[in-house]
Formats: C-alpha cells, sequence, structure tokens
C-alpha cells in the first residue's frame, strides 16, 4: 500500500515538474547584444613619411602626400590621419607588400608587422571617360 502511495506521489510530482510557467510581462525580452571588441595600433615612421596601422595578423600602410605630413604633430592632426586610414584600409584598394620591401621602407615599420600580413593601401582611382569634339 505505501509503495502504491509512494508511486503515485512521484507520478503527481513528475507531472508538476513537466508543466511550464508562462513568462512574466513585466520585463519584455530583448535580445542579448554581445559585447565587441577590437583595436588598432598606429605609427607614424618619420623617415618614410609613412603612416602604418597595425590591426589582428594584418599592416596597413599608407604614404603620407607633404601637405599632409605635419598634422601627425598636432592632436587633431594625427586622429584625422589614423581615420583617414582606417576609411582607406575598408574602402580604398589593397596592394600586398612583401617584408623585403618593408624593410628597405623602414626597418621600424618591419619590426611593428613582423610575421604580418602587409598591405599598401591607397585612394580608388575615379576613371573619367572624355569625349573628342571636333573643332569648327
Amino acid at each position: 500500500m505505501y509503495c502504491a502511495l509512494a508511486v503515485v506521489v512521484c507520478l503527481i510530482g513528475q507531472i508538476c515538474c513537466m508543466t511550464t510557467i508562462p513568462p512574466s510581462t513585466h520585463h519584455p525580452h530583448r535580445p542579448h547584444e554581445s559585447n565587441e571588441f577590437d583595436q588598432a595600433l598606429f605609427y607614424y615612421d618619420a623617415l618614410s613619411h609613412q603612416m602604418v596601422m597595425k590591426r589582428g595578423d594584418t599592416c596597413y600602410i599608407e604614404k603620407l602626400k607633404m601637405s599632409t605630413r605635419p598634422q601627425v604633430h598636432t592632436t587633431d592632426g594625427i586622429l584625422k590621419l589614423e581615420n583617414d586610414l582606417m576609411v582607406l584600409v575598408a574602402k580604398g584598394n589593397h596592394t600586398q607588400m612583401s617584408h623585403d620591401d618593408v624593410l628597405k621602407l623602414s626597418i621600424h615599420v618591419e619590426h611593428m608587422c613582423a610575421s604580418q600580413d602587409v598591405f599598401v593601401v591607397s585612394r580608388p582611382h575615379h576613371h573619367h571617360t572624355t569625349t573628342m569634339m571636333p573643332i569648327g
């Protein structure tokens, strides 16, 4: 008799535990965003006038124009150059560079980019079409 009672109590317990509780409407369910982290290291090589960005296992190099070189010496200027380089990495042309060529460029850049893929970045060239019109 006690054995049958124990079996009935266990069955009732299992049935009660198997039911689901409806979600509470006090806190609406929001999808969970995951945290993201990324970092980049920037370096200006004064001898070769190259701006370098190292991100992950890749280095990106941009040769600065003479007119933009003085900007590296101001806080706003260096931030603008770093931002411009990030835009070039995202939207510009990439040409892979060998480590021998990087070493010829600068031993400091080669040290920074050792065992990394290295790309020279440049602005995309917009092709213009010209139509020749007869004169006269």
